[in-house]
């Protein structure tokens, strides 16, 4: 049996997603022994290897984290004792967790934050735009308007400190998923019923501003006749764009503007760290965020 099927079987219940993201880094465990391996080995002899525990420590605590949780399920897979990655990932939880609550940024979080803040992502994004205003008087095609929804990302960004979330939005309404509406006609809502944090604090409606919805509609209106099916973003094929795609593009784009790559996590921070002082009168920004006021300042970093 192969080392996906093993985790298949221990992990019924796991979104596909989740799988795919544990799979990944128990790739990344195992390439610390052999790395250049593509597939994990069928035996668990490697996952408690020196080589293995030494380069794994040597990471911070929030890298840490993902792995010892992925050395869980390794073990889990194999069906040998998960005792000794279990307490790793206690520990890493309890390191994290701690941080956390201190509003420190890490050296990662540190090398990637704007020092402009939200000002300087406005600047990169109207900068971004007008790299691509001469194709964009040109004849719609894809090539552009994958350039063209990347602009929107960040324009939206700077607004609406979502996750990844902008791809799942379609243009009609669907109760059960993301969609956009708009109030008379000036004023486009964003309606989640489906994110991170969904079946806890239930469907979030965020208004953006009339400015903020002319930017939308105008990159609909390119749009329109480019593409068949109803979600905001597409891939260079005209396909709906997946989660991972839209992740790589925003990192992609935001190292070429600032020299810096980072996506909605970074962002989410700025947005936070910004409004600190006012975090408990602010429902406003808790909303954005899709948190409560608690879960909010946990993003404050200093």
């Amino acid at each position: 049996m192969k080392f996906v099927d093993k985790l298949d079987k221990v992990c019924p219940k796991c979104s596909e997603n989740s799988k795919k993201v544990y799979l990944q880094n128990i790739r990344r465990l195992y390439r610390f022994k052999d790395k250049d391996a593509t597939e994990v080995p069928n035996t668990s002899k490697w996952l408690e290897s020196d080589v293995v525990l030494k380069k794994y420590k040597a990471h911070p605590y929030n890298v840490r984290r993902a792995l010892s949780l992925a050395g869980v399920k390794a073990a889990r897979a194999y069906g040998v004792n998960s005792d000794k990655w279990y307490q790793r990932l206690v520990d890493d939880q309890d390191e994290y967790n701690t941080n956390r609550r201190k509003n420190k940024r890490t050296d990662a979080e540190d090398d990637k934050m704007l020092k402009g803040g939200l000002k300087e992502l406005k600047k990169i994004s109207s900068e971004y735009k007008r790299q691509i205003n001469r194709e964009l008087k040109e004849k719609p095609n894809l090539k552009t308007l994958s350039k063209y929804q990347l602009y929107l990302s960040l324009r939206l960004f700077v607004d609406l400190p979502f996750r990844n979330d902008f791809r799942t939005f379609e243009l009609t309404e669907n109760q059960k998923g993301n969609y956009i509406v708009y109030k008379k006609k000036k004023k486009a809502i964003f309606v989640l019923n489906k994110f991170k944090l969904s079946d806890k604090l239930g469907p979030r409606k965020v208004e953006i501003s009339p400015a903020l919805t002319k930017t939308l509609k105008q990159f609909l209106k390119y749009r329109d006749g480019l593409v068949k099916h109803e979600f905001l973003l597409s891939n260079t094929s005209g396909e709906p764009m997946s989660k991972q795609a839209f992740s790589k593009a925003i990192h992609k784009v935001t190292k070429d503007l600032s020299g810096k790559s980072f996506g909605s996590r970074i962002l989410r921070i700025l947005h936070a760290t910004e409004s600190a002082d006012i975090i408990e009168q602010s429902a406003e920004l808790t909303n954005k965020l899709l948190h409560t006021a608690s879960q909010t300042r946990l993003y404050v970093k200093k």
